[in-house]
């Protein structure tokens, strides 16, 4: 529980944020010599931080997991320039066969479990949208008489 939201899923805590953050921290700015506090004697580098892969995929292998990876990218390409089925295996293999980035990769669909709707049970696509039409749509506030005269001075 982080911020005293409780969530099924888990997570970190702030323990973890905070040597996550100490790690960090020591890779960018190494402790200096206490003989030698100006750092007059030390060679001076750059220290050489590593890349995780939060932003940018590590070609290595090493970081996070990227969803939208080359491999998934190019499997991808592959199947929708030649529309084969082989190829479209090849991409569902990649995309699925990962560990979960979110909920939805926890998630499988059954079917084939419960018999299909008949079309003549679904609603028309017109009649959905009005649903969700937002013309028309004001606070009961703003149908007062005396807020639209005041608005339209």
């Amino acid at each position: 529980m982080l911020f005293g939201t409780p969530s099924p899923v888990g997570g970190i805590d702030y323990r973890q944020i905070a040597e996550e953050t100490l790690r960090r921290h020591e890779s960018a700015f190494p402790a200096l010599d206490s003989a030698d506090p100006d750092n007059a004697g030390q060679q001076a580098a750059v220290p050489a931080l590593h890349n995780e892969g939060y932003y940018r995929v590590n070609k290595k292998g090493d970081g996070e997991y990227h969803g939208w990876n080359p491999k998934v990218v190019a499997a991808m390409n592959r199947f929708t320039k030649s529309g084969a089925a082989e190829d479209f295996a090849g991409w569902k293999a990649v995309t699925d066969e990962h560990q979960p980035l979110g909920i939805k990769d926890l998630l499988r669909i059954r079917y084939g479990q419960k018999p299909a709707v008949p079309i003549e049970e679904v609603e028309a696509g017109e009649d959905i949208r009005k649903r969700f039409t937002t013309a028309g749509c004001r606070s009961a506030r703003s149908r007062l008489r005396p807020t639209r005269t005041s608005r339209s001075r």
